[in-house]
């Protein structure tokens, strides 16, 4: 993957007249999407090229993970402490057109989804070392693979590691929960994914004109039996959390950047996997689930179509009640 990586840029440090080297000290073992780790090798070695003048670039591979190594200006004192930062540019950045100051931020923060971490520093002598260090639980998925691939902008690539360690922060303290029984089981899945669902949005949609019509108190009310329900839904097909681990196969952007879906698979000791999506919505810098879709089956969209033909059938006071009792 380094000698990859590496011929992508071979031809531009040729042309600087920097030396770029690769030596194989040891083999770090990583399982799961190569993409991922790709793209944060990719990111780190672009940085090093990047404010490289003259010298040379050196690369370790070792059993713990890969060392980028350059002979270039290093890192300013009054800048170490910001480079994770979003948008954030050094002097040195600034001064040319190249870079937006998104690819650290996301390098940091696609490494702590993935169980790893990534250390920049200043050399012993000079220049800057760029560390990234694998662990036994270091499991790269796919993340934002295809997004990239589809040459989708920075911002969605942050909105994406955002949404889907949102989900995985979530589902993966459901399962740690080790509930033996669907009461437990249902409390876990209320602490953890419960205080992200927005009830009252995913209600709205639902409704449609007739949450316009419905008073204050049947909008509390329908609120509360659809978060009973979502969770009601999601509980049924986690009924055996014990021998079960959430994989994140692809994040897709809907409308906007603020708004995408998550798509897991839920894998069990016995048994096929079970397809679970997650649509969530960013409203002011936090992400909260809008809508589940449960073997491409969307929550939400059933709820239209069953809502709409109840309530013209009952009208909205005794639909509201049915609602509730269902709830329950």
């Amino acid at each position: 993957m380094c000698r990859e990586v590496m011929s992508r840029y071979a031809e531009h440090v040729q042309q600087k007249g920097v030396l770029l080297e690769l030596f194989v000290i040891g083999q770090p073992v990583a399982t799961g999407q190569a993409f991922a780790a790709r793209v944060v090798i990719d990111n780190l070695l672009s940085n090093a090229i990047r404010y490289i003048e003259k010298g040379a670039i050196t690369i370790h591979l070792t059993d713990e993970g890969v060392e980028i190594i350059d002979s270039g200006p290093g890192i300013p004192a009054n800048e170490a402490k910001h480079i994770y930062d979003r948008a954030f540019r050094g002097a040195t950045a600034r001064s040319s057109a190249a870079g937006f100051g998104f690819g650290l931020n996301i390098v940091q923060r696609l490494c702590a989804f993935n169980q790893c971490t990534v250390l920049l520093r200043n050399g012993d002598i000079s220049g800057a070392v760029a560390e990234l260090h694998f662990t036994a639980r270091s499991h790269w998925r796919l993340l934002i693979g295809a997004v990239l691939l589809a040459g989708a902008g920075l911002a969605w690539c942050v909105g994406a590691v955002d949404s889907a360690t949102t989900v995985r922060t979530a589902v993966d303290a459901v399962f740690k929960a080790n509930a033996t029984n669907p009461k437990a089981l249902r409390e876990a899945i209320e602490q953890h994914l419960g205080s992200r669902l927005d009830a009252v949005a995913t209600a709205r949609v639902a409704l449609g004109p007739h949450w316009r019509v419905a008073s204050d108190s049947e909008r509390e009310r329908i609120a509360a039996s659809i978060h009973r329900m979502v969770l009601a839904a999601f509980a049924a097909e986690l009924d055996q959390v014990n021998d079960a681990h959430v994989e994140i196969v692809a994040v897709r952007e809907n409308s906007s950047p603020e708004d995408t879906t998550v798509k897991t698979l839920v894998r069990r000791a016995s048994g096929p996997p079970v397809s679970i999506d997650y649509r969530l919505l960013r409203r002011a810098g936090d992400w909260k689930l809008h809508d589940i879709g449960i073997e491409g089956v969307s929550t939400l969209t059933t709820y239209r179509r069953s809502f709409s033909t109840r309530v013209r059938r009952v009208g909205l006071a005794t639909f509201v009640d049915e609602l509730e009792a269902r709830g329950h």
